[in-house]
């Protein structure tokens, strides 16, 4: 198959998906928000490994860096118990959450 055919798929797919999570959590509350890039910051590959994307160098970086960050939680969480996450009308507002 075309690979890079199926990438753009998913990517397609994240980006669509992400836009419809925005426009329905958005639409709960008063505060309106401006969306965020829907394009996925980290890309796990099987065999190869986590890839972290971004505008620039320094971007991708911090993605993969969340991303590293983000596999040690679940890790830990699965150590002691198992891990949950959370819902995505609860992370709506932490990912939109002004830092002020």
């Amino acid at each position: 198959g075309d690979y890079k055919a199926v990438v753009r798929g998913h990517v397609e797919t994240f980006a669509k998906d992400y836009r419809a999570y925005f426009e329905t959590n958005d639409a709960l509350d008063d505060v309106k928000r401006t969306m965020l890039d829907p394009m996925p910051r980290l890309t796990l590959v099987p065999g190869l490994g986590m890839f972290g994307h971004g505008r620039t160098l320094k971007e991708a970086r911090i993605a993969s860096n969340v991303g590293e960050m983000w596999i040690e939680a679940v890790r830990g969480a699965e150590a002691v118990g198992h891990f949950h996450p959370l819902s995505k009308a609860d992370l709506f507002p932490l990912e939109y959450w002004s830092l002020e």
